[in-house]
């Protein structure tokens, strides 16, 4: 009794710690049932002591905390390892990167990224990443910040400019210096907003958890019935062990431990493969997809649109060359860089420009020198009247005719939406296999909403900048061009590489995970009822059950971690 009691006191108090919260907040916990058998064993054992009955249950109910502890032990130790890393940032963060080892800048030793800290001198070689926001020290470089900006064309840097995490240095070698790390990046802020929405529980998790707290309620009233049935036929410490023996043996930790770890599993390999999922929730939605709608520009093509043909049918008052660089020299829109890249080399002068206004889906406009010019898709207009016409053209991703084909095979419903001249949707459409009727041109950001937003079950792919209010009225909205941090307000989904090929992925990952889902619940139920059946007819006692419970829980585990064949097929492919 002595050795018993530090085990019932200091050893099994996490137990009670938790059921006495959980009854404290007036919820159900997996810790109740546990506490209650071994406050009850205990109490029954100390009895006997006193009442000189040999049967007093020490032996039993120590070896009991032992395994409970021991299993939680290897179950969190498996779980740690089955998830990590936990956080986002290893997906744009290279092997290692190169710190200065001297004040001189002569030496420079490799260190992993998570080492980093502020004020550190870094050399950031071409083709790598940066691990952390700085300042350039020295150097002269291009940059690629269109994880960020949403900008695909290089950025010139120099000493003094700004440098920021997950952009990659594209020319020359740069020194930087580190201003901040980890989490406190512009891109580490964004991420952990993703991160804290990982924490947002699906319906189905809310099901389960609902769930497990009337299964144990049950299960208490079960190991009563029990109690009362075994009182009435054996003796008072029979009838006891067999309600223990209940009690322990349908623990529901594996209901309740089964959801949210296969939801974790999927929201952190996903992050490995740049699919940055916000929630778990998502996860269950994408499996009732039925629509697909997907932008032409930069996701079914390169987005690299260059100017194919260009009429010029009257004169201006000002320079063509002058009056469309002026107007779309702030514009990111792919058909703006077509036309600057166009003029450039025969612009004469850079004319300042009153009232420019971009309107999203249509184009850009505002006065040169008391004139009103337009550019949109039927043309460039001076003061109302058509001053010239142009034709840009795009080419389609490798990997897309292939991508489409897949959707229609697996029974989706995929149409392209663009605001592009019949002519180039129509084009583009053939080029990918798209039926006569599957694509629709001319479509203004608005049209594109209410399209969206009347048809159940849908998803969106499209530029998390320019289909912004269609991606948020999608069932899904998956952005696959754009700024990270623009692209998750509206979406719910960002692709950190172009191409279809991550959202065929991520259909394959929903509807495989919400299968281990089931499987895991299947297994639960099955395990809790064959449990129930054994503790009333006596076939296992409180030892055993000890070992079984949390036997239940790690076949679930190694299940969630095990996933499908075609989860692991994806993680290889």
């Amino acid at each position: 009794a002595g050795f018993a009691i530090p085990v019932f006191t200091y050893s099994a108090f996490p137990f009670y710690q938790n059921a006495f919260n959980a009854l404290k907040n007036r919820t159900i916990s997996i810790d109740i049932p546990i506490s209650l058998s071994l406050i009850l064993g205990a109490g029954m054992g100390f009895y006997n002591l006193l009442m000189g009955v040999p049967d007093n249950y020490f032996d039993s109910l120590t070896t009991l905390v032992f395994f409970l502890l021991l299993s939680r032990y290897f179950l969190q130790k498996i779980q740690e390892k089955g998830l990590s890393p936990s956080d986002l940032h290893f997906f744009y963060h290279s092997g290692s990167v190169l710190k200065a080892a001297d004040s001189g800048l002569v030496e420079f030793k490799e260190v992993h990224p998570r080492f980093i800290q502020v004020d550190d001198i870094l050399k950031i070689l071409p083709g790598e990443f940066l691990p952390a926001d700085g300042v350039i020290l020295s150097g002269m470089s291009k940059v690629n910040n269109s994880l960020l900006t949403g900008e695909s064309f290089p950025l010139k840097v120099s000493a003094g400019d700004a440098v920021f995490s997950g952009t990659q240095n594209l020319d020359r070698d740069i020194i930087i210096k580190v201003q901040t790390v980890a989490n406190e990046t512009r891109l580490g802020r964004i991420l952990k907003n993703v991160e804290n929405g990982w924490a947002h529980r699906s319906k189905i998790v809310n099901v389960t958890n609902k769930v497990s707290k009337y299964f144990t309620l049950i299960v208490i009233l079960l190991s009563m019935i029990l109690f009362h049935h075994l009182l009435l036929t054996h003796s008072w410490g029979e009838a006891l062990e067999g309600a223990i023996t209940l009690l322990i043996v349908t623990c529901p930790c594996a209901l309740a431990l089964s959801v949210p770890l296969t939801f974790r599993r999927a929201l952190s390999k996903a992050s490995q493969e740049g699919i940055i999922i916000k929630s778990d929730e998502v996860i269950e939605r994408i499996a009732k997809i039925k629509n697909i709608f997907i932008d032409k520009t930069g996701t079914l093509t390169h987005g690299k649109l260059k100017v194919s043909g260009f009429h010029l049918l009257k004169l201006s008052r000002i320079k063509i060359e002058d009056i469309i660089f002026g107007l779309e020299m702030k514009s990111n829109h792919p058909v703006a860089h077509a036309l600057k890249d166009y003029v450039k080399g025969s612009c004469s002068r850079i004319w300042p420009v009153e009232n420019l206004e971009e309107i999203l889906g249509e184009g850009v406009r505002g006065r040169i020198e008391d004139h009103f010019y337009e550019i949109n898709k039927d043309g460039i207009f001076e003061d109302g009247e058509l001053l010239a016409t142009f034709n840009v053209s795009d080419t389609v991703r490798a990997d897309s005719p292939q991508t489409i084909k897949s959707f229609f095979k697996n029974g989706f419903n995929v149409k392209m939406i663009s605001g592009d001249k019949e002519e180039v949707v129509q084009r583009i459409a053939r080029e990918v296999g798209l039926p006569p009727g599957q694509s629709l041109h001319g479509v203004s950001p608005e049209e594109k909403k209410e399209l969206i937003s009347s048809t159940p079950f849908s998803m969106m792919i499209g530029d998390g900048a320019n289909d912004a209010i269609a991606l948020g009225n999608a069932h899904v909205g998956v952005a696959v061009m754009g700024a990270m941090d623009m692209s998750l307000k509206a979406a719910d989904v960002y692709l950190t590489t172009p191409g279809l090929v991550p959202v065929e992925k991520l259909f394959i990952l929903s509807q495989e995970t919400m299968k281990v889902i089931h499987r895991n619940l299947i297994f639960s139920l099955i395990y809790n009822s064959f449990s129930v059946a054994a503790a009333f007819a006596g076939i296992i006692h409180p030892l055993v059950a000890a070992v079984i419970m949390p036997a239940s829980s790690l076949t679930v585990l190694f299940s969630t971690l095990m996933g499908t064949a075609k989860m692991r097929n994806l993680w290889k492919s």
